[in-house]
């Protein structure tokens, strides 16, 4: 009985060493899973930010360039065109009429101010009624 009990003692402290061990192990496992489902969580972000943002970063970018193309084509149409001449002129034009506004602007604020017309209608009457007095 007494070596019965040693060996089911052993078996018992065994055991439990087992299930130390099995729990240390359930530990590392979580952790490598936990780790693992960040890892995978991190590289679909990864993903889709860098292929979502890449792919309309460059449809940016080639927009950008082929709107500088179409602009420089444009231009380079217009400058050896008659229609290039036209709108030329119209700038030409347009900036003659902004000066001769601006001068007008200034011409207007450098002129006195006008009088009240009753300062002359009562040197008028004045007048008038002194050459009538004169005139007696």
């Amino acid at each position: 009985l007494t070596t019965e009990a040693e060996d089911a003692k052993k078996n018992l402290i065994s055991f439990k060493g087992e299930i130390e061990k099995l729990k240390v192990e359930k530990v590392r496992m979580i952790a490598r899973m936990r780790n693992a489902q960040a890892r995978v969580r991190i590289q679909r972000a990864l993903e889709e930010i860098s292929s979502d943002d890449d792919v309309r970063a460059l449809e940016e970018v080639r927009e950008s360039i082929q709107r500088m193309l179409a602009q420089a084509g444009v231009n380079h149409e217009i400058a050896g065109s008659e229609l290039g001449d036209k709108l030329e002129a119209i700038r030409q034009r347009n900036t003659e009429a902004k000066a001769q506004a601006e001068l007008a602007d200034l011409k207007r604020k450098r002129r006195p101010p006008l009088a009240p017309m009753d300062i002359f209608t009562a040197a008028a009457n004045a007048a008038v009624n002194g050459d009538i007095k004169h005139a007696n």
